[in-house]
């Protein structure tokens, strides 16, 4: 998964900014709210934190671009969410209703940490 969300958040700054598949799915401007806690969003209007962590996504939908952060399901097809992510070092670097979490499968000082809703289950935040 490291190795996986590294390449997808690099990716983010050289990737294509074009507009996302017509699957993607659409939300009209005045639908648009931030839900900055759900960690299974599955609305497109739902636009996450005011840094938009957790704002709904699709994968290959690029929704996450246009705010410099990567869907979850881009970052791990397998175990990612569909939500927007991004790197961090601290539950300060996530924004309100986020933290800063690593993988519960695989936490040691070294390894890669996201940032992800407060709702999510099994995160182990840095709580800081």
């Amino acid at each position: 998964m490291r190795r996986t969300l590294l390449l997808a958040l690099f990716c983010v700054s050289a990737c294509s900014t074009a507009d996302p598949p017509a699957d993607a799915g659409y939300c009209p401007p005045e639908q648009l709210r931030p839900i900055p806690t759900l960690c299974y969003p599955n609305d497109p209007c739902n636009t996450g934190n005011s840094i938009h962590i957790g704002a709904y996504c699709t994968q290959g939908g690029n929704q996450c671009i246009q705010y410099g952060l990567v869907c979850g399901l881009d970052a791990d097809p397998v175990e990612g969410k569909d939500f927007c992510v991004m790197l961090c070092a601290r539950d300060a670097d996530c924004g309100e209703g986020a933290c800063c979490t690593a993988d519960p499968k695989n936490v040691h000082p070294t390894s890669q940490r996201a940032c992800i809703p407060l709702s999510c289950p099994n995160k182990v935040c840095d709580g800081g």
